[in-house]
């Protein structure tokens, strides 16, 4: 019966630092706590961090009436056999008797203190910062705790999907919270709770270290890896080959494959066999292809009185495909099957490299081009598509919680580039040594040859009701074209360039949301040339990324586990 919130002696209002607060699905990152410090005040005493900012403490004091009605039931039970610490028994007699105020924490034995926390509005608890013997206070609205909760009321076993809605919760519920040392679990119970659940239901977070317990996808999504932006030499040197049956056969290959993917977005693969199927079961290992009005699978070759200039014989210059619809492919996959013309060598460049480099050279270029929209459309063959994007897109405010570890930090390739160089070694040490960090970068959109015309054809159509209020005109417009223009200068210098004519049985997987691709001409009447195309949505990558890497940390399944753990593994409450 005396669960109340542990804490050291000597801290007995903060957290042990020995516990180190986690959860299997709530998360301390949004605690409303304030930028912690140092605190050496208390001399003799381990440093503990104070709030710089919140004027509550750790826990809340328990009441002397509290604290003798549950300390009375204790001692009922005494009466009935069930013994107490000897050391509990002055303090039963003092609250009986009415001599003394009760103490803030009652001492089990000699062994730990236990606290508990009155029914409030909110949870506090101490958080303490990663090894070092530091806490500091944090604060957990008691609507955003009770909306967390995963036992098998709230969350069914089954689905995983959550039973109830957060507007279901009594805006004026309270908590009240128990830390137990030594499941290392904060239990919460609820005061006016959502009408249905039971008056013992209780929300459970897990305070077990972080090397055991459960990372949430949406807060720890993957240990993130950095982009790395890169010009011609730089993928020549880490450029990545993969054979075809083990990209098919191996987990831990496939992952290999798709962390080169997220860190320079472009990888190969070798041996892969003539078939037509061969590059859908490519895509497949990744996850559902993306179906266009190109269908799951497309052809690249040349042919007469062609719809797309791909289909042709012709320079294509470097370009992301689909700029035109609301969310463009994130993988694309080109398998050639037929290398036989004279020519057609493909091109890659890396346009986060030309957005970097702008950004630390042109910041003026750059802010134009994260701002002004461009035009794309593909108007034929029965076929009707058009959008309006900034050549560089940045991330939104949200990035920081994607799961999608690409939207992370970006680093640079070090020593290889003189303009970058290694001072992009990433974002949070740019931060550390006082230099503004160019903002998060989320993709690139740059397509010339589906650009659309900025002003409409027919600029006497009576259907036209104006032209778009962001419609560069006038000097807008000269910016954003001097903009363009260097931009263009940056990817298609030799430099930026990496080249490799595809062989047949070699198959290209690339992002298409960072790196551009272009195709040199070729003599279609000297010999064939065929590649056989496929799309991947960005959700399907970063799923199979997601799960992949799980597995490949020894976390596969964890978060079962520590359900299991908290909630003993039954369909009922706790």
């Amino acid at each position: 019966m005396l669960r109340r919130l542990y804490s050291e002696s000597g801290r007995s209002r903060h957290v042990s630092t020995r516990l180190l607060t986690r959860r299997c699905c709530a998360q301390h990152h949004v605690f409303s706590s304030a930028v912690a410090r140092p605190d050496s005040s208390s001399t003799g005493k381990k440093n503990v961090l104070r709030p710089c900012a919140i004027q509550s403490n750790a826990v809340r004091h328990v009441s002397s009436n509290a604290l003798r009605q549950e300390v009375q039931e204790d001692a009922n039970k005494t009466a009935t056999g069930h013994g107490l610490p000897s050391s509990l028994e002055h303090d039963i007699d003092a609250l009986q008797s009415g001599k003394h105020k009760a103490e803030e924490t009652i001492t089990l034995g000699n062994r730990q203190k236990l606290h508990r926390a009155e029914a409030s509005e909110t949870v506090e608890f101490g958080v303490p910062v990663g090894g070092s013997g530091l806490t500091y206070p944090a604060t957990m609205n008691a609507v955003f705790a009770r909306d967390s909760c995963t036992c098998p009321m709230c969350v069914d076993p089954s689905s995983k999907q959550k039973q109830f809605q957060t507007s279901d919760i009594p805006a004026d519920i309270k908590a009240t919270s128990t830390l137990d040392p030594e499941k290392q679990t904060l239990d919460i119970t609820w005061t006016n709770d959502i009408p249905g659940f039971p008056h013992d239901h209780v929300t459970r977070f897990d305070l077990k270290p972080t090397a055991v317990t459960c990372r949430d996808s949406v807060y720890h999504p993957l240990e993130p890896k950095n982009r790395l932006v890169w010009d011609g030499k730089t993928m020549a040197e880490k450029n990545k080959w993969i054979p075809y049956d083990r990209w098919m056969a191996d987990d831990a290959v496939l992952h290999d494959g798709l962390e080169q993917l997220g860190r320079y977005g472009l990888v190969f693969l070798t041996d892969v066999p003539d078939s037509e199927q061969a590059v859908e079961r490519i895509g497949g290992r990744i996850g559902l292809l993306k179906d266009t009005f190109y269908g799951r699978t497309w052809d690249v070759r040349s042919v007469a009185k062609a719809k797309n200039i791909a289909y042709t014989h012709q320079y294509l210059g470097l370009h992301m495909d689909l700029m035109y619809v609301t969310n463009p492919p994130h993988l694309q996959l080109l398998h050639s099957l037929r290398a036989r013309a004279p020519g057609g060598a493909s091109l890659f460049a890396d346009s986060l490299h030309a957005a970097f480099t702008l950004e630390r050279t042109d910041r003026a270029a750059f802010d134009v081009l994260t701002s002004t929209p461009v035009p794309f459309h593909y108007k034929n063959d029965g076929q009707s598509y058009a959008k309006w994007r900034p050549t560089i897109e940045l991330a939104s405010p949200l990035a920081s919680l994607s799961p999608n570890p690409p939207q992370s930090v970006i680093s640079a390739s070090p020593a290889s580039d003189p303009v970058l160089g290694t001072s992009l070694a990433g974002r949070e040490l740019l931060e550390g040594v006082g230099i503004t960090p160019p903002p998060r970068i989320k993709c690139i959109n740059y397509s010339p040859p589906f650009q659309a015309p900025f002003a409409p054809t027919a600029l006497a159509d009576p259907g036209l009701v104006g032209l778009p209020s962001f419609l560069p005109t006038g000097e807008s417009f000269a910016a954003l074209h001097d903009a363009l223009a260097k931009f263009a200068r940056l990817v298609e210098s030799p430099r930026a360039l990496f080249e490799h004519r595809l062989d047949e049985g070699q198959c290209v997987v690339f992002d298409n949301r960072r790196v551009l691709h272009a195709r040199r001409a070729f003599d279609a009447a000297k010999g064939e040339r065929w590649l056989k195309g496929a799309y991947v949505d960005d959700d399907v990558f970063f799923s199979r990324w997601r799960v992949l890497a799980e597995r490949a940390a020894g976390r596969e399944g964890e978060g079962e586990r520590v359900w299991e753990r908290l909630y003993g593994g039954g369909d009922g409450g706790v």
